[in-house]
């Protein structure tokens, strides 16, 4: 919670000095709402287990979880649309073949291994993968399919980040759904630098020589 706390100020601080107007003005501000919803739902998790013990599914952190990795994704879609011509076409193609494929076997095997029979949970069995999914497949374009001159050092540690909380939540709620995942697992590290990765990146923007590319 503390980590993605830090994130969401850094992120605030970014919007601050670099603004939220102007041509990725909504970039700035949809990284900075997104963090901060995410972190929201992290207190409010904090809360359910400070008062509750457990935390119920579906829950308010559900929603504040799934709304801000939207909000991120949607993020991260209207970056790759600036520099769509940056983008190695040929190798994208193959890359998100190759991820449609591998996201669409998995989203099977998490759902069979976590049916629900109220139709929020199952809405929200089907949308955590699909997020966790789509946020992954983005974060790999980012990493792999762009021209190294086109994308700078703050968006490769943003990408990083999405990249290990992706995976990171996906095998969460796998081992959830399984039974074998109980607090703390090796699984929590790929949170806790996720959000490290994030962290910088968002350190490079306050900076006045930060690596942007308008």
């Amino acid at each position: 919670m503390l980590l993605s706390g830090g994130c969401a100020v850094l992120a605030f601080v970014v919007v601050r000095q670099m603004g939220w107007r102007g041509k990725f003005g909504s970039i700035h501000f949809g990284l900075f709402l997104g963090i901060l919803v995410v972190f929201l739902g992290n207190a409010s998790d904090g809360i359910y287990d400070v008062t509750l013990r457990a935390t119920p599914f579906p829950s308010i952190s559900d929603v504040l979880y799934l709304l801000g990795y939207a909000v991120v994704t949607v993020t991260l879609l209207e970056f790759l649309w600036f520099f769509r011509k940056a983008v190695n076409r040929k190798m994208m193609t193959k890359l998100i073949a190759l991820l449609v494929i591998s996201a669409g076997g998995l989203t099977v095997v998490y759902l069979l291994s976590h049916i629900m029979t109220r139709l929020p949970a199952v809405a929200l069995d089907a949308a955590y993968p699909i997020l966790d999914g789509f946020g992954v497949m983005l974060s790999v374009i980012m990493l792999v399919c762009f021209r190294s001159r086109f994308i700078s050092p703050p968006w490769r540690w943003f990408a990083l980040g999405m990249l290990l909380m992706g995976i990171g939540h996906f095998l969460n709620g796998l081992g959830n759904a399984e039974g074998w995942y109980s607090y703390p697992d090796p699984i929590d590290l790929l949170y806790l630098w996720g959000y490290v990765s994030l962290g910088l990146g968002f350190s490079m923007q306050t900076k006045p020589q930060a690596f942007w590319q308008e």
